[in-house]
């Protein structure tokens, strides 16, 4: 499929600008749709030319040849309008099908570059709603209301044209009708497109807060707020409805106005031209064209009032699609670095780190964070909910930028690097892994889609997620539903796992890998990493302190420092917070041993 090269990387556009770049790759189509309706209309024009000729001539001297022949043209006008209303309509509808997908691939390319900052703020709803509702309003547009303005415009100029050859007089009445059928268009054109631009926004926070619902609908069944939810999706409703009935009042009332000028006009010109055939001033044949001409600009204003309504609405569309494309990702990436820079051994270096998240500028996550890790060494972090822990690891992985200091990764800024280069060298276990809508075994694949069934089978094996796929009903093929509802807290830590070692990237990031597993599941797979990546760099987050035992070194973090580091054995001997952390641990775990006794 040709497509335009994706706009969404260039300075400010318009919104005719863009839509101009997009149809540009298809010129051979709009010129086809352009012939047709030019065709159209100069063939509806034809037929007032046809007719004034039958009523002059024809039955003015009961000539049956002339009408025969009047007839004839007739129905071949006819033909020709039905091929030519074929041509468009297939044409625009395949320019709109082809413009639209070009359009929502570039905005969805584009969606994939945004930042973590971006998306604290961004409801995943609205983004769905500006992909589909918004992308479905200027795809009706390009194929219908465009094709029926440019149609009507051509129809009108036409008309006008004919109009004054046929009678100045009558044509001079008619050029005051249509300023006044074109002033409710002007005066009420901005409020509807305000009120569309505010519909639109309200259905997009309508369909946020279901997509949010419906994402957490256990939550609320746990806490027993369907009532409240019910509420308040009931006011996002009818705030959208009074929207909506405001915007319909106000596109009625542009309409019923421009029909009631329009129409009421036509019968003051039609009175005016039958005193002028009473009075010999004009042919009956030349009020009968007149008339047709009148119907066929009145016609076409009539249709220009009508998809003004939604060329209003697919241009706050457009605007709302313009908002996300000038979203400029704040994390930039790197096109090109020297291949020596990142050959192995790997080393990281945090030096100085400071980070606050943009939401809470005046607190920092993390400050003055420095600590070297070693190629093929385990570092564990440790410390209470909320030192910093995860965002370490955000970091590493450059979800986000520090204000201060730097990582460096074989001496190099990851600042400087390609976002591929840096996440290609890092596997990660999330604490919450999240569990696509697809088959077990395409789960597993979507690390490394081009991985082979045996390797893939084989991570399956390591992770002991071979384990439980045999009680899925399909198997490997058992489609585990939203969010892998199918699975378990452990199987979707197993299936994450299973992630990490198709993946083959030689630095292990763990949060909290093994805390949703059972003492037994937790030692195979635990034994499993140490098979699987005994040549890698590991960092491991765990609140268990019983799996981070072995570990070449361990940090200890408070309140986004880092408090203490060494060796299980060291940090014991310090007597500070990790061993109060051991402590009250290991005191808790043989109390549960008691009770289980």
């Amino acid at each position: 499929m040709t497509r335009v090269s994706s706009v969404f990387h260039q300075p400010r556009l318009t919104t005719l600008k863009v839509l101009a770049r997009y149809l540009a790759p298809y010129r051979r189509q709009l010129i086809l749709a352009f012939l047709a309706l030019t065709c159209a209309a100069v063939t509806i024009l034809l037929m007032g030319v046809i007719l004034r000729h039958l009523v002059d001539k024809g039955f003015s001297h009961q000539n049956p040849h002339l009408m025969n022949r009047a007839m004839i043209l007739l129905t071949l006008c006819s033909f020709i309008l039905a091929g030519a209303a074929f041509v468009r309509t297939f044409t625009t509808s395949w320019l709109s099908e082809r413009v639209a997908a070009d359009l929502r691939q570039d905005l969805f390319d584009h969606v994939l570059s945004f930042d973590q900052t971006y998306l604290e703020s961004a409801k995943v709803g609205e983004l769905m709603a500006r992909l589909d509702t918004d992308m479905m309003l200027i795809r009706s547009v390009i194929s219908v209301s465009a094709a029926v303005t440019l149609r009507s415009l051509i129809q009108l100029s036409g008309a006008i044209a004919l109009l004054f050859i046929t009678s100045p007089k009558l044509t001079g009445f008619a050029f005051v009708v249509i300023p006044l059928s074109l002033t409710p268009l002007i005066f009420m054109g901005r409020r509807v497109r305000t009120l569309t631009r505010q519909g639109q926004e309200t259905q997009g926070a309508l369909s946020a807060f279901a997509h949010e619902i419906l994402l957490s609908l256990k939550s609320v069944q746990a806490f027993c707020q369907e009532k409240a939810v019910s509420q308040k999706y009931h006011t996002l409703t009818r705030d959208y409805l009074g929207n909506a009935h405001l915007r319909t009042r106000a596109r009625s009332l542009t309409i019923s106005l421009i029909i009631a000028i329009i129409f009421s006009s036509m019968a003051l010109i039609l009175w005016i031209g039958a005193r002028d055939v009473f009075q010999g001033h004009m042919s009956f044949g030349d009020l009968s064209a007149f008339i047709f001409y009148t119907a066929v600009a009145a016609g076409s204003l009539n249709s220009l009032s009508e998809v003004g309504g939604e060329i209003t609405a697919a241009s706050s569309a457009m605007e709302r699609i313009l908002d996300i494309r000038n979203v400029i990702p704040i994390i930039q990436d790197k096109k090109s670095i020297s291949s020596e820079l990142m050959s192995a051994p790997f080393r990281i270096e945090f030096k100085n780190l400071t980070f606050s998240y943009p939401s809470r500028p005046k607190t920092p996550a993390l400050e003055n964070i420095s600590f070297t890790i070693e190629s093929g060494q385990t570092y564990a972090i440790v410390g209470p909910s909320g030192a910093g822990k995860s965002t370490l690891f955000q970091i590493l992985q450059r979800f986000y930028d520090p204000q201060e200091g730097a990582v460096e990764l074989n001496g190099r800024d990851i600042r400087t690097l390609p976002l591929k280069t840096l996440r290609k060298t890092i596997a990660i276990v999330p604490q919450d892994p999240y569990i696509f809508n697809a088959s077990l075994w395409d789960n597993i694949a979507f690390s490394n889609p081009k991985a082979s069934p045996d390797e893939i089978r084989k991570a399956a094996q390591l992770s002991y997620v071979e384990e439980f796929a045999s009680y899925l009903p399909q198997g490997f093929d058992t489609i585990l539903g939203e969010r892998g509802i199918r699975l378990s807290g452990g199987q979707k830590q197993r299936l994450a796992i299973a992630r990490a070692i198709l993946y083959k990237a030689p630095f292990l990031l763990l949060d909290e890998a093994t805390n949703a597993l059972d003492a037994k599941s937790e030692y195979h797979v635990q034994s499993a990493l140490d098979e699987s990546f005994k040549n890698c760099t590991r960092l491991v987050i765990a609140h268990r302190l019983s799996t981070v035992l072995n570990a070449d070194k361990i940090l200890v973090l408070d309140q986004g420092k880092i408090v203490e580091q060494g060796t299980h054995t060291e940090l014991l001997a310090l007597g500070g917070l990790y061993a109060h952390l051991a402590e009250h641990q290991f005191v808790m775990s043989h109390q549960e041993e008691n009770i289980k006794k």
